[in-house]
């Protein structure tokens, strides 16, 4: 089986519905849960955008939310 490895812009589009998110959805949704994987290095970077507040408190907790269903 193919991974893949969401980096922190993919992440960031999808959960915020930025630009090309119905793209990164509708692939994202093809694929087994099982071949998306996220680095630590995005767990980290999303973690330090919420505390650093450049992302408001609700997109904060939609990303985090994100980034668990993905294993690290």
């Amino acid at each position: 089986m193919t991974s893949y490895l969401l980096d922190t812009n993919v992440i960031t589009h999808w959960v915020n519905k930025a630009s090309g998110h119905a793209l990164i959805e509708k692939h994202l949704f093809t694929l087994p849960i099982a071949s998306l994987h996220i680095s630590a290095v995005t767990v980290w970077e999303v973690s330090r955008m919420a505390e650093k507040a450049k992302v408001s408190t609700k997109a904060s907790r939609a990303l985090m939310e994100a980034i668990g269903l993905f294993a690290v």
